[in-house]
């Protein structure tokens, strides 16, 4: 279990107040699909910006998974009560 220490900063921007794995790769799906959508309806600078956030949460689920961060989540984190 990683201490809060060791995770890096882009990890705990990118997953605040995501507590699960799912959540965190819904909003990689969100992410993409609305990169897509807004390039292809509005304009391609907004659609980068949503794939910026796709890839930043790609890469810290990427982390966690590695480094075994899920399991260190509390159940506060994993949306238990």
């Amino acid at each position: 279990m990683p201490s809060r220490n060791r995770t890096p900063l882009y990890v705990s921007i990118g997953l605040w107040g995501i507590g699960t794995r799912g959540m965190a790769m819904a909003f990689v799906w969100i992410s993409l699909l609305g990169a897509a959508g807004i390039s292809l309806y509005f304009s391609e600078p907004l659609g980068l910006i949503l794939l910026f956030a796709a890839a930043w949460y790609w890469l810290a689920v990427k982390w966690m998974d590695a480094n075994d961060g899920w399991a260190g989540r509390s159940a506060a984190e994993n949306g238990s009560r």
